[in-house]
């Protein structure tokens, strides 16, 4: 009677994973050469922009896909612009992979610059202080009509988080050890990228945000 009971329990079990899996399945990585249209960020006040990734060597882990970039496509008001110096790598949210994104989303589209003109944040992977999603920042060019890969604000993000992109400040946040935290501001004019101000303070001594 015992062994009856378990074996009936066994196939329920079964029965109910089969049904879970048939209700849920499995996430997929983008097939190589396929097109991922980059959706988030902030919008306001910006142009129309689309931008979207083509793909390969992609890999699922907890909700995100990790992928090679083999290319970016960008038009503004439906219009072909050029990228100049893409990312090689790529993150995004699997739509159905139970990943909430939070503050990191695939593309944000704003003037970071202060210059008139819409710029692109693009998420690369979360490898930055303390698993921090590190970006590439894409400044547009009035000039070139172009998109320009900003590596000097890249450099000077150096895996922090960013706390605020305003007014041509990218306002950061770090944690370089347990104790340590560490406040730093730059200032975006052009492709032009300058230190604002950059401080540390040690919580294990009981040092606090200075003012």
């Amino acid at each position: 009677m015992y062994s009856t009971l378990c074996l009936l329990l066994a196939v329920s079990a079964a029965t109910q994973a089969v049904h879970a899996s048939a209700r849920t399945p499995p996430v997929q990585a983008p097939d190589n050469g396929e097109w991922i249209a980059l959706q988030g960020g902030d919008r306001a006040g910006a142009q129309p922009v689309a931008v979207s990734a083509r793909v390969s060597g992609c890999g699922i882990r907890n909700g995100l896909a990790e992928c090679n970039l083999t290319a970016l496509r960008v038009e503004v008001d439906g219009t072909p612009v050029p990228v100049v110096g893409a990312q090689a790598r790529i993150t995004y949210v699997v739509p159905g992979g139970g990943y909430s994104a939070g503050a990191s989303v695939p593309l944000t589209v704003r003037d970071i610059n202060a210059d008139g003109h819409s710029d692109l944040q693009v998420w690369q992977t979360s490898n930055g202080n303390y698993n921090a999603p590190m970006h590439a920042f894409y400044l547009f060019n009035a000039q070139t009509g172009r998109f320009e890969r900003a590596l000097a604000l890249e450099a000077a993000i150096g895996g922090r988080e960013i706390d605020e992109i305003a007014g041509g400040k990218v306002t950061l946040w770090g944690r370089p050890s347990p104790c340590e935290r560490e406040e730093k501001q730059v200032q975006v004019r052009g492709s032009e990228v300058t230190t604002v101000f950059q401080r540390r303070y040690d919580t294990c001594k009981g040092e606090a945000p200075p003012e």
